[in-house]
């Protein structure tokens, strides 16, 4: 497992991104690496509904690096008998060549075999609008414990109107245990790695 942590940090140098929003106290590191930039940042949680933050950001296409303060809510949440459902938003205020920031909304559900996931966001950077979003649906060939390493094959549909190929389809594989999850996935337009810890 050890190994596997080590390989996403490397290819860090998005939640994803990840969902900051954590246990109360918690902390999570995240990263991500793709064709168009490379994230990382870190965010508390001090409660089990709101997550604050710092995010660091390198567009690759215009060498344009950002820096955000970040805020994540939890604002849904259903327990069933055997799944979950929930619903953040995200808001970033920051800078990098002028003022930037985003405002975006994430919601999923899943059962521990299936999981359906979108995640909008429309960002401005320096005057220049763009809205990204992502459709997921996932697999979970086994089930594991919370303590095992739990697989996860996802089919995820990109789209993002202002690019010369404005939707593309990827496949992940996802590793997720109790405080960390890896992602690393790709498609015709290139390939993506995300990295996710939690601590207390």
């Amino acid at each position: 497992m050890r190994y596997i942590a080590v390989i996403a940090l490397l290819l860090l140098p998005q939640a994803a991104l990840c969902k900051p929003v954590a246990f109360p106290g918690a902390w999570t590191a995240y990263s991500m690496a793709d064709p168009d930039r490379v994230i990382a940042g870190i965010a508390l949680s001090p409660t089990a509904r709101h997550a604050f933050g710092v995010q660091a950001r390198h567009e690759r296409a215009d060498d344009t690096s950002l820096l955000f303060a970040t805020y994540d809510r939890l604002i849904y949440r259903h327990n069933g008998t055997r799944s979950q459902a929930n619903a953040y938003i995200d808001l970033g205020v920051g800078a990098g060549r002028g003022p930037a920031g985003y405002v975006g909304a994430y919601a999923d559900w899943e059962d521990r075999r299936w999981l359906i996931s979108w995640r909008g966001r429309l960002e401005s950077i320096a005057n220049n609008a763009l809205f990204r979003q992502r459709v997921r649906l996932g697999f979970a060939p086994v089930k594991r414990s919370y303590e095992q390493v739990q697989p996860w094959i996802i089919a995820q549909l990109r789209h993002v109107p202002e690019a010369d190929n404005p939707i593309n389809a990827e496949l992940v594989l996802r590793l997720f245990t109790g405080r960390w999850l890896a992602e690393l996935g790709g498609g015709p337009d290139g390939g993506f790695a995300s990295f996710e810890y939690r601590w207390i």
